[in-house]
């Protein structure tokens, strides 16, 4: 895996839990347990996982209960759910999917499928992720996009929702091929162009946004060009409302996205081909529109089609003269070195970037470059196949929206609590409060009076700071800060950005709420994390902890070339004890032997764990065979002191141990499982021999 990936355990049987943290750790994911619905609940919404493994019977609310309100928060609603029960029956799991749940296990579990199901579930997330990351970035592109439709009217519609009338641009009815008199400027002649499969989505859509159900408008559909075949079309608006929110404007702009529907549609094709042979991958990379060649592991291209050819104004001939890099800009020939390391190494299946190139003209295109390594059939790197869009209008355009400032309203509309005009002096010029504000009796700003004069010094020092740095660099500036309001502690976040040469804008949130969830959710995690670590009984270390100690210990010691010695220990005919004397007094037993161990080890390295029933065992860094030894002769004199009555036990009257152990310096050639192999190889032999004694391993 190229990243750590969290999962979150819901299930209060402690031993589904510790085999599932077994399962999951030995592959390298780290897990959070929950053992209620409402602790699941809340720690998902603070600290949203990878992934949700959910046990239907819960203490507290049934696991059906917890997805349906996982998938209710927007925070939470995208993380796959596994249903996990020992229940097999039909209606079981089709209510499992009805509520939200991505699949269902059935106890007992087999490890080789839990982990396929997970891998196959965070594949298919990490999927969503990025197309959601992509949509994402265009919303946020979209702000300063309509300062720029505003000069040139590309794509432009305003409709009156009370009329009906509306504008439609001449340059959007060209986009379909129809003249400006062609298509009448009323919503009715927009809802004709629709496609029928489009038709109900975008209406129902479109009407629940005029009705303030979701938050914004914005949709992708298919209209009818004069041709009778349709273009996708990418529709943003922004509706007016009235006082008693009856909508009274709409106004947006539709771009035309076909192009990247098609390349949508060619990476597909793509993708398909090549399951099906090396056939129809070659017909489809002689046929396809984008750009593509295929080069070696040493970097000569090898094959291309036409449209790479058209893109940068080469003939096939002279391409496969090149070395890839011959057409990437001299300063973007290293931008994605790690990435290309990653993939070689097998880390990742191939990687996307955006670069500059030049054509045979000399001239710089923008181009969006997909790389993926193909494998021969004996699993050896054969060559990369490369994907080439060209971009060069679309950075034109990020460029331009980067020279415009987000209006103000529409910064106070995201930022709601308090914004802040300032000059270049920390001068106040203006003040805005939201809602979550106006109830404090003092804001600490005041118009026409510098910061320095309102705001304690360290503070007013700080923003000082950050205004001073969006002036510099023309970039947003994000912080945090605590501010003593009206005897009471706030957290609050501050945004810088600047409106001109002279003045920023700095708006204000209050992020208390969340610091103190912050806060509520580390104390949980630390008290799980503590749970999931110590014994429930010996309150000592567990064998999960005891594992990873053990891994983490040989690594250092083996980088240091010293010895680490193991000593596994069982108390002699325990069963006999708890038989005769009963499993409460086993309990005490096991507590006082722990704790006995405990005391013996002087040293803040050395651990003592329960591996088993009444098995324990003992890492001791930094110790030879001579050093384990006194230890293991310390830990017998103190058992024999504590004098535990043990009337069944057949070599003693008093509770006594066997004891393997071992001592090795760590290399390359063993591993931890061969240390403790040879502990319990030599407990073995001491428990042969009568008990009662300790054994060093050979």
């Amino acid at each position: 895996m190229s990243t750590l990936n969290h999962i979150l355990i819901v299930d209060d049987t402690p031993a589904d839990l510790n085999l599932l943290i077994k399962i999951l750790s030995s592959c390298g994911y780290h897990t959070r347990i929950a053992p209620t619905g409402k602790l699941a609940i809340e720690s998902a919404k603070v600290s949203p996982p990878d992934l949700i493994m959910l046990d239907i019977k819960l203490p507290d609310i049934d696991g059906y209960s917890v997805c349906q309100q996982l998938k209710l928060d927007e925070k939470t609603f995208h993380i796959p759910i596994i249903f996990l029960s020992a229940l097999d029956g039909v209606f079981n799991k089709v209510k499992a999917f009805e509520v939200g749940g991505a699949d269902y296990l059935t106890k007992p579990y087999e490890s080789e499928e839990v982990l396929a199901r997970i891998k196959f579930h965070l594949a298919h997330q990490k999927l969503l992720q990025q197309l959601e990351t992509q949509n994402r970035q265009l919303l946020q592109q979209e702000e300063r996009w309509q300062l720029l439709l505003k000069g040139t009217g590309d794509g432009i519609f305003d409709w009156n929702v009370q009329t009906g009338d509306a504008f439609i641009s001449t340059l959007l009815k060209g986009m379909l091929g129809y003249t400006d008199g062609e298509i009448e400027n009323c919503f009715e002649a927009w809802k004709n162009l629709l496609h029928p499969d489009d038709r109900d989505r975008v209406l129902t859509t479109l009407y629940s946004y005029l009705k303030r159900q979701i938050y914004e408008y914005q949709i992708e559909y298919r209209l009818r060009c004069k041709d009778s075949s349709y273009k996708w079309i990418l529709a943003r608006g922004q509706a007016v409302w009235a006082e008693d929110n009856t909508p009274l404007r709409m106004i947006g702009f539709h771009q035309d996205i076909s192009a990247r529907k098609q390349d949508e549609l060619i990476r597909q094709q793509i993708t398909d081909d090549l399951r099906r042979s090396e056939a129809k991958f070659r017909g489809a990379f002689d046929t396809i529109t984008a750009g593509m060649c295929l080069v070696s592991i040493l970097g000569k291209i090898i094959d291309v089609n036409a449209a790479l050819c058209q893109m940068f104004e080469y003939d096939s001939a002279e391409l496969l003269s090149l070395q890839l890099s011959d057409l990437i800009f001299v300063d973007d020939q290293t931008l994605d070195d790690q990435l290309a390391q990653q993939m070689f190494r097998g880390k990742i299946p191939g990687y996307q970037t955006e670069k500059r190139f030049l054509t045979q003209s000399n001239k710089i295109i923008w181009g969006l470059m997909n790389i993926s390594l193909i494998y021969d059939n004996k699993n050896s790197p054969h060559y990369l196949i490369v994907h080439i869009v060209d971009i060069s209008h679309r950075k034109r355009i990020e460029a331009a929206l980067c020279r415009n400032i987000t209006t103000q309203r529409a910064i106070l509309k995201a930022i709601p609590d308090l914004m802040i005009r300032l000059d270049r002096n920390g001068i106040c010029k203006s003040i805005g409060l939201g809602k979550n504000l106006r109830e404090f009796s003092r804001i600490p700003y005041s118009l026409q009076q510098s910061i320095y004069q309102t705001l304690p010094p360290k503070l007013a020092k700080q923003q000082m700071y950050y205004v001073r740095q969006a002036f510099a660099t023309n970039e947003r500036q994000i912080y945090e800060y605590s501010l003593e309001v009206d005897g009471e502690l706030h957290y609050e976040e501050a945004r810088v950005v600047k409106l001109n040469d002279h003045e920023v804008l700095m708006m204000i949130r209050d992020i208390s709420d969340r610091k103190q969830a912050e806060i509520k959710l580390k104390q949980a995690n630390n008290t799980l994390e503590q749970l999931a670590h110590t014994d429930g009984l010996t309150q000592i270390a567990n064998r999960r902890y005891f594992d990873n100690y053990l891994s983490k210990e040989w690594q250092r010691l083996g980088r240091e070339k010293k010895y680490l010695s193991l000593i596994l220990l069982d108390i002699d005919y325990f069963k006999f004890y708890n038989d005769f004397y009963g499993h409460q007094a086993g309990d005490q037993c096991l507590i006082a032997i722990t704790q006995a161990i405990k005391h013996t080890l002087k040293r803040p390295a050395d651990l003592v764990a329960r591996y088993g029933g009444e098995e324990f065992v003992v890492i001791l860094p930094n110790t030879n065979q001579k050093g384990v030894i006194n230890i293991a002769q310390n830990i017998q004199q103190t058992i024999r002191t504590l004098g535990i009555v043990h009337q069944k036990s057949q070599v003693s009257n008093i509770i006594t141990l066997s004891m393997g152990m071992t001592s090795i310096i760590p290399d390359s050639k063993t591993s931890p499982a061969q240390l403790i192999a040879q502990a319990d190889k030599a407990l073995y032999i001491a428990k042969q021999q009568g008990r009662n004694r300790y054994i060093v391993s050979s």
